[in-house]
């Protein structure tokens, strides 16, 4: 298992530094702007596309055909793309949390909104994974994009029948926020154990 980790690490490398890049500009207009969401929301769609480029860089060196001669079974491969997500997501825990606390100045807001973000990445990144696993990463950027439209239309939608007249949208989030956060979290949870479940009996029904 740590040698897969390993594997897709060092695969993403050169996608690091180029996304570092962004991130430090992202980093530095958010300090200009005195506004942090900018570069949560950026970080969120780096974590969310990481686990799709290491897919293809599976596919581009037939890593599957060559990763199952090995006393690896279908299902370690499997978990160490979960097991990546997790850690992306442990990243952006900890860096979103500390540039939105020395931007705001409060740790307990910072540390809620990037759980928030992460936790709404974490659930995107996953339910794309069996599409990915089984159909290759091309499909699956498809299928994220399609979930996060459609997570984003429902919040929208539930926002509309939760809030007041008198308030937008905007309003409805802060005043609900602690519903929506266990909401998203409870989801979240439950798009992980399918998704894997799911993912692993495709996979392990895939011809190479």
């Amino acid at each position: 298992m740590k040698g897969l980790l390993l594997k897709d690490m060092r695969a993403l490398k050169s996608t690091f530094t180029i996304l570092a890049g962004f991130m430090l500009v992202y980093a530095v207009f958010g300090v200009v702007s005195d506004n942090s969401s900018m570069f949560t929301a950026v970080l969120a769609i780096i974590i969310m596309m990481l686990p799709a480029n290491s897919i293809s860089y599976d596919e581009f060196y037939h890593w599957d055909r060559y990763v199952l001669t090995m006393p690896v079974s279908r299902k370690m491969v499997v978990q160490s793309k979960y097991i990546l997500c997790f850690l992306l997501v442990g990243f952006m825990l900890v860096t979103g949390t500390v540039f939105v606390m020395l931007l705001d100045g409060s740790a307990v807001d910072a540390l809620l909104s990037t759980i928030m973000v992460a936790a709404v990445s974490l659930m995107m990144a996953t339910a794309a994974l069996p599409c990915m696993l089984k159909w290759g990463a091309q499909r699956g950027r498809l299928v994220l994009c399609a979930v996060a439209g459609a997570a984003g239309a429902v919040m929208a939608t539930g926002l509309m029948f939760l809030k007041d007249d008198t308030m937008t949208i905007g309003d409805a989030m802060v005043v609900l926020q602690d519903m929506i956060l266990l909401g998203t979290l409870l989801l979240t949870a439950i798009v992980v154990v399918v998704s894997y479940v799911i993912a692993l009996r495709l996979y392990e029904g895939k011809e190479f």
